[in-house]
């Protein structure tokens, strides 16, 4: 049977180490129609030359035949590449796709120049978005296609996301609560998930999206940077109609907040920044408006903290200019009859912040 085609898309930011196992793993699929697509923001490690000289001594020549790595920039990339040709006829394990960005565009900019790239020139009927800092099994794409294959509905899936040691839950999948949004699961024992269950949306960490719907929602924006721009694509594509399933038998595993370059236990401030802000801006678009003391009382925490980061920062005008950006799109949900069904579905309502999210301040 033939197999839809999937761009994979890999985001490096000082993480060449990372990046080269995950390679490896990639190349081991048992999946025949891929292209791999590394981006790389602008690394000071030598990421880019190190990821190229480990494809070109190791992973190309680890089986018989050519291998060929093209490169571009991201302004030849946002054309559209040119030297596709070059590379139809290789075998997915024997090709390799870089472009190098010139600044760090962030999660969001940074994965966006890849899709954009994978939409425009190798028309793939998925994309697949997977941190530098995983390995994969090698059935793990099959098992993500053959989920998203029975519905056309379905307009992402994700991969049960373990820790390295393959007995710890990194993420079952986006929930959402009133003090934000994290990652189901997270640090408890794994003790198998068998059936494919329906999630508010994917962990990009490794989700693999409907080219359709994409199209027809946008990618990421860029205005996040990084964090909650996942949580943020899963609202707009829900919001279209699409629905999204956690497909446990696709095993990934994930060191998490290696390729964000977050290894440290306390947040820097601009990470903390981030955080506040960004989820401020998810309750802004698209949360009820506060209907309890509650919830009141967490909006005007996180609208305090956003402001102070943002002074200290010297970013006041763009977080104003983000929010005044969400209260638009906010605006214009109000036709949407998704909306509201959405909100009742899938946010939880707590009466006390009883829920560990690690991504809250």
């Amino acid at each position: 049977m033939e197999q839809p085609r999937v761009a994979i898309v890999i985001l490096n930011w000082n993480g060449w180490s990372d990046t080269n196992k995950c390679l490896e793993s990639l190349y081991n699929l048992k999946y025949k129609d891929y292209y791999i697509v590394v981006v790389d923001n602008d690394s000071a490690d030598d990421s880019y030359r190190k990821i190229k000289d480990h494809f070109e001594r190791v992973i190309g020549p680890s089986s018989e035949g050519p291998t060929k790595i093209l490169e571009y920039t991201k302004e030849v990339a946002k054309l559209g590449g040119g030297k596709e040709k070059e590379i139809t006829r290789l075998p997915s394990n024997k090709r390799l796709i870089m472009i190098k960005n010139d600044r760090n565009l962030g999660f969001a900019g940074g994965n966006n120049v890849g899709m954009e790239y994978a939409l425009k020139t190798l028309d793939p009927k998925y994309i697949l978005l997977l941190n530098n800092d995983t390995f994969v099994d090698q059935f793990f794409l099959t098992k993500l296609v053959e989920a998203i294959e029975a519905d056309e509905k379905i307009g992402s899936v994700q991969s049960l996301l373990l820790k390295p040691d393959g007995k710890h839950i990194d993420s079952l999948g986006q929930s959402l609560s009133e003090s934000g949004a994290y990652d189901l699961g997270i640090g408890l024992i794994y003790k198998g998930v068998v059936n494919n269950t329906e999630i508010f949306g994917p962990c990009a960490a490794a989700a693999l999206y409907r080219s359709a719907a994409l199209r027809d929602v946008g990618l990421f924006d860029e205005s996040f940077f990084v964090i909650f721009e996942d949580v943020d694509l899963s609202w707009r594509i829900r919001l279209k109609g699409y629905s999204s399933f956690l497909v446990p038998s696709s095993l990934v595993y994930h060191k998490r907040g290696v390729s964000a370059g977050w290894r440290t236990s306390k947040p820097s401030r601009t990470t903390r920044y981030y955080n506040i802000k960004n989820w401020l801006n998810i309750a802004v678009r698209y949360y009820p408006s506060p209907r309890t003391p509650y919830t009141l009382h967490r909006f005007l925490h996180y609208l305090f903290w956003s402001m102070l980061y943002a002074l200290k920062m010297r970013r006041s005008k763009e977080t104003i200019r983000q929010l005044y950006d969400s209260l638009v799109i906010r605006k214009g949900l109000r036709e949407n009859a998704l909306w509201t069904e959405i909100q009742s579905r899938w946010i939880q309502h707590l009466s006390s912040d009883s829920i560990t999210n690690p991504d809250r301040p």
